[in-house]
Formats: C-alpha cells, structure tokens, sequence
C-alpha cells in the first residue's frame, strides 16, 4: 500500500514536439517537479523504485538497525 504522502497523479500532456506524453507527480514532489515518459507504464515503474528506495532508507535510518554486537 502506498502511503498517503507518496500518492501518484499522473495527466497527459504535449512535449516541446507537441507529442503526448505523460507527466507525473509524486506527493511528497516538491511543486513544479514532474517525472515525464511516452508512456504510463515507465511513470509506473520510476515510481515504485522511488517507493522502494524511501523504504530502504527508512530501514537502514531506523534505530534498531544501529544496534551495535
């Protein structure tokens, strides 16, 4: 499940060529930052890797994975 502050809003949208494109946003984006790929699959996709590295480096920064033997 996707946490409420990482929701994906995606709109399509004409590139400089006047090709449709897609255009994405991630909650947490900072306004006027969009990812942008030819097709929704590929926003999909750089998405979830960005979900997965917030979720790696919430475990590597968690107390518990400081413990020291």
């Amino acid at each position: 499940m996707t946490p409420a502050g990482h929701q994906l809003t995606t709109r399509p949208v004409l590139d400089q060529r006047g090709r449709r494109v897609f255009a994405a946003t991630c909650g947490c984006m900072p306004a006027g930052m969009a990812w942008y790929a030819p097709l929704l699959g590929d926003l999909y996709d750089r998405h979830q890797a960005h979900l997965d590295a917030l979720r790696e480096a919430s475990r590597r920064n968690h107390p518990t994975a400081r413990r020291t033997p």
